[in-house]
């Protein structure tokens, strides 16, 4: 029970002290640049789901996070998924996962997890979802997914945001 409950802890955080999102750079499958700070100029939330072509919980939690911006039409932020691999990752094969999920929402590719790095506490703990603020903060952050509470407490949190907005 120890062990469950310590990581459910951990895997969780909300930010109590402002710490600000690092910069990054990223294409995406369409071969479109992203660069993290222009999404401060909308002034909307982004949701950043890190995910690896293997991860079984990653294939789980991303058509949920794809389905989202249809299920919630109110609540406007930008969902981005981010397939991230600690080796070469090729468009290939992330095109062949989005395929298989079907998946709507275009992907960035972080191709050497360098991105993925930058967010992470752990390191290596996938799938990686985290809330950023309009104005660059991040405001959560989690390291699993759990399907009974995942979702419901992402929706929670971007709902704070927007109603501090």
């Amino acid at each position: 029970m120890k062990k469950i409950f310590a990581i459910i802890l951990l895997g969780s955080i909300f930010c109590n002290t402002v710490k600000k999102a690092p910069f990054f750079y990223l294409r995406s499958l369409d071969k479109k640049d992203f660069f993290l700070t222009a999404q401060y100029d909308k002034k909307r939330p982004v949701v950043l789901s890190f995910f690896a072509t293997w991860c079984m919980p990653c294939r789980k939690e991303l058509p949920l996070l794809d389905s989202l911006s249809y299920l919630y039409e109110d609540i406007d932020f930008n969902y981005l998924a981010v397939g991230s691999e600690n080796k070469a990752i090729k468009s290939g094969d992330i095109i062949k996962f989005k395929n298989d999920l079907n998946l709507t929402q275009n992907i960035l590719v972080d191709k050497y997890g360098r991105v993925f790095d930058k967010f992470s506490p752990s390191g290596s703990l996938l799938p990686l979802t985290i809330l950023i603020s309009a104005d660059g903060e991040i405001l959560y952050l989690t390291e699993k997914f759990d399907i009974e509470t995942s979702i419901d407490t992402l929706v929670n949190e971007l709902n704070k945001a927007l109603s501090e907005n």
